[in-house]
């Protein structure tokens, strides 16, 4: 196979040389005639990007573009048809030697989509790789024409397009090539994978982990602190993610659920149920063809055993309340005065946390709860309520009284809710104190400017006055009026929970239930948060790290390059020192976002601390947005799933969580927490956000618990009427002059000196870190690692101990780029973003197994299939992982 391409005078000189071609590559700025109009703004891109540095482009309000290509093609065939294009609110259509103009769908089968605007701003300027299906040509002389008419500018750009009877796959400006150049040890390689064929022969498929279909055990219970379904005997786990059916066909969805149960995953999160199904009309009734585009999502994903949670609301992403709903008109009118449509009709976003304090609110809420449960799922035959699959209800995402949304009542914003509030604190305050006298003496004698006894309202506080020691700003020192106030806050918010608990219960739903997953905007109400999300059956929380400049996404300037591994506990793991003894623990969010170059570390440190040494009983990663593996950095979103860091990893991390490789640890620290240190107006745990020292000596003070603990074994916080803590000695798991820490199960050992982890179980073994240089001595394997960091992880595929295993898959990853990325010396600054393809730094290892020497050591592709190729194995078994094989999986056999 021969490519051609650069440009028309290329292909027409050069015919000779390029008849037997079955592949046709031209430059969209290449073509022979065009009606085109530029446009500064429009053309304001990151042309480096682009094929041959330039695309053809058209922005004119008064005419539609035109551009027309005359090319050769060697062998008549079928050839698959590719455009990258600009493809946001895009309308490209295209006739072959003048026939019918056929439209392209510019929002299916979309390969490498980015944002390439120089500014970095979200508007219309994204390319795209584009599926436009397959044309039939005859050898000869062709003539291809495009037209570009979207409304109202009629904007249209074409980068290139390619026509190719090969195995090809679009990513960025990787053109068909006859050729693969020779690779080197230290080669970085490029990612780049189609659908997933889903063949038998691949190694890494661990389907047959994930019972299916799902719900056979009856409903998904709390049993104390885990999680056991009804009619099983053992307890279960769940690795999971957040994904959504968006716009997949029927066929995407089996595809999708097939492909998350090949990695291990039995577990998805609906975020949200309303996003996906839509709001209630005035009949209350949901949009019919959303709620079936949904039943057949659930039902997919439920005959491959993958179980289901639902967010049903958040109204940041997707509001529920309605004009039409018969809310307070008043107050629906203040809420509206925040709404950026104003249009009269929905609310503003704050209604997510108002809605904590306003019990129509939250009947109007519940009304979403009542149709879904009650709703009959056509594909499964169940209603909701009755189906075992759906395993996890949540109250509501994001969202509660203790965080900053609600900051605004304080400064005089919603003067309706405001006055509401300040009521009701006066209410709560008088029930308690009786008197206006005996409310001066508690508090010390100090009023607030907005506390009018006479006229029953005391005034608000805000999340930013909970300070770690104390109250903040104006009432700095008034400890006993916080403390106060965050318990009236805590009462709302437990008394909304217990009754939603009860409601659904009455419904009919059977399974789990969660809060919410939100944190305290201050912490001194970090543990009154927890009290409240008490009342559900599973505490749940989320966490992000890493990422850099650009928000939401990936975009050009600061990036955080800091790792986990030199401070145990912090981080990610942070949630740990939130886990309630009694009660299952789960993470619904969670991500080291992009483009961080070390976050190949967070997915082996969930799987092995947090669902394995500290005993979590569910984590989701945030979020899946495709059936398949992403194109470079996935649309450059910072919340990704389909990238080799994270599905990449998770056939090896979900094999050991579900098979049991890695114990769970003794609790070393038990905190019980009494009514008056719940509500003392400052962090008595002084663990705000995982605050606190790493060093796990430095257990000072009552109740506080370092997070480096974490590394150690599991810590747990209850409730209860006396204050307590009970707090294992740690000295003989702390190695002060190696600065490791060990777990009590002896198989997680954590080298924060040298940043590195060590999994040293009978059965799966890992090392994660900064290694480079060194011989790491597992009890299985020896490895001498070249490479400066890495996720390298020993899987025994027939479960049994590694020394002994007869099939071993090696998972090695280490650092990631996009094409043409560039960052400064220590990676802190990224100074041009690139494109696809995704390149992976090789893993370079010399490797020696404990037992047995290998018979064979097979290269494996993206997909888990041997790719032919044979790493040489020396006289003495060890052998050697590089960039020479392209990959990042290998199989061991002997």
């Amino acid at each position: 196979m021969r490519t051609c391409c650069l440009s028309l005078s290329f292909l027409l000189t050069t015919l000779a040389a390029t008849s037997f071609a079955d592949s046709i590559w031209i430059e969209g700025e290449a073509a022979q005639t065009k009606q085109v109009s530029r446009h500064g703004w429009y053309d304001g891109v990151k042309k480096d990007v682009l094929s041959g540095n330039e695309w053809l482009s058209h922005f004119d309000a008064n005419r539609e573009g035109l551009a027309a290509y005359e090319f050769e093609a060697a062998t008549a065939g079928d050839y698959k048809f590719w455009v990258r294009a600009n493809h946001v609110k895009s309308s490209l259509a295209y006739r072959l030697n003048g026939g019918p103009w056929q439209k392209i769908a510019m929002d299916q089968k979309l390969r490498g989509a980015m944002n390439i605007a120089r500014d970095n701003k979200p508007d219309l300027r994204f390319i795209a790789w584009v599926s436009a299906g397959v044309v039939n040509l005859e050898a000869g002389r062709q003539r291809l024409e495009f037209r570009m008419d979207s409304g109202p500018q009629n904007h249209g750009a074409i980068d290139c397009f390619c026509l190719t009877t090969d195995r090809w796959v679009p990513s960025g400006t990787l053109k068909p090539s006859s050729k693969s150049r020779v690779a080197g040890p230290s080669d970085w390689f490029p990612v780049v994978l189609d659908e997933d064929p889903l063949a038998p022969e691949s190694v890494i498929d661990i389907g047959y982990l994930i019972e299916a279909p799902a719900g056979q055990h009856g409903f998904l219970k709390a049993d104390a602190d885990r999680l056991r379904f009804e009619k099983a005997r053992q307890p279960s786990k769940f690795w999971a993610i957040n994904a959504s059916p968006g716009d997949f066909t029927p066929e995407q969805m089996q595809r999708a659920a097939r492909w998350y149960r090949k990695h291990g995953i039995n577990l998805v999160r609906q975020h949200t149920v309303i996003n996906a199904v839509g709001l209630l009309d005035r009949d209350g009734k949901f949009d019919s063809q959303r709620l079936d585009h949904y039943d057949r999502w659930f039902a997919a994903l439920k005959e491959q055993g993958i179980y289901t949670t639902w967010s049903v609301i958040y109204p940041h992403h997707g509001p529920f309340l309605q004009k039409h709903d018969g809310y307070d008109p008043d107050l629906f009118a203040e809420l509206d005065q925040s709404d950026k449509q104003h249009d009269g009709n929905r609310q503003a976003i704050v209604v997510n946390d108002f809605i904590n304090l306003d019990r129509d609110l939250q009947d109007i809420a519940l009304r979403y709860f009542e149709r879904l449960l009650n709703h009959e799922n056509p594909y499964t035959g169940l209603r909701y309520k009755d189906d075992p699959a759906l395993a996890v209800l949540e109250f509501q995402n994001e969202s509660n009284l203790f965080f900053h949304t609600l900051n605004s009542l304080r400064g005089g914003e919603r003067p309706l809710f405001a006055r509401k509030m300040r009521r009701a604190f006066f209410g709560f305050v008088k029930a308690k104190y009786q008197t206006e006298a005996a409310t001066a003496r508690a508090w010390n004698n100090r009023w607030d400017r907005d506390d009018k006894w006479d006229a029953g309202e005391l005034g608000l506080m805000g999340a930013f006055h909970w300070g770690s020691d104390g109250p903040l700003h104006e009432f700095r020192g008034q400890k006993r009026r916080a403390g106060d106030y965050i318990e009236f806050l805590t009462k709302l918010q437990r008394d909304y929970y217990t009754r939603r608990e009860r409601e659904v219960r009455r419904i009919g739903f059977q399974a789990v239930t969660v809060t919410t997953a939100w944190k305290s905007g201050g912490p001194a109400a970090s543990m009154a948060n927890l009290v409240a999300d008490d009342a559900g059956g599973m505490i749940d929380r989320h966490n992000y790290f890493g990422g850099g400049a650009g928000g939401h996404v990936i975009t050009e300037g600061d990036v955080v390059t800091k790792t986990h591994l030199a401070e145990p506990g912090r981080g990610l793991l942070s949630l740990g020192l939130f886990q309630v003894g009694n009660k299952p623990f789960g993470v619904s969010e969670w991500s080291m976002l992009p483009p961080s170059p070390y976050k190949a570390e967070a997915a082996p440190l969930y799987a092995f601390y947090g669902m394995g040494l500290q005993g979590w009983d569910a984590v989701y990663h945030f979020n899946c947005n495709a059936p398949d593996m992403g194109d470079g950095w996935p649309s450059l979103r910072k919340y990704v799933t389909e990238t080799p860091h994270y599905l990449g990893q998770f056939p090896a991390l979900a094999f050991a969580v579900y098979n049991g490789h890695i114990k769970e640890g003794d609790v070393v620290a038990s905190r019980e927490l009494g009514k008056s240190d719940v509500f003392a107006g400052r962090d008595v745990l002084g663990q705000s956000l995982s605050g606190g020292s790493w060093d796990a000596k430095e257990l000072t003070g009552r109740l506080t618990t370092s997070p480096a603990t974490l590394a150690i074994g599991r810590v747990t916080i209850g409730f209860r009427r006396e204050s307590r803590t009970t707090t294992s000695d740690l000295t003989p798991f702390h190695d002060e002059a190696a600065k490791s820490l060990r777990s009590t199960t002896n198989e997680l050992l954590w080298r924060y000196g040298d940043r590195c982890v060590e999994v040293r179980s009978d059965r799966t073994q890992a090392v994660i870190g900064f290694t480079g240089g060194e011989r790491v001595d597992l009890p299985g394997v020896k490895a001498k690692i070249r490479t400066p960091f890495v996720s390298l992880i020993f899987t025994p595929l027939d479960n049994e101990p590694l020394v002994d295993s007869r099939q071993i898959l090696i998972t090695a990853m280490a650092r990631d780029k996009q094409t043409g990325t560039q960052f400064n010396a220590d990676w802190s600054k990224l100074l041009t973003v690139g494109g696809p393809p995704l390149l992976l730094e090789p893993v370079e290892a010399t490797l020696f197994l404990s037992g047995s020497a290998p018979t064979s050591v097979k290269p494996l592709d993206g997909y888990g299939i041997p790719t032919g190729e044979s790493v040489s194995i020396a006289s003495d078994g060890s052998f050697a992982i590089d960039g020479r094989y392209q990959t990042y999986y290998y199989e061991v056999k002997r």
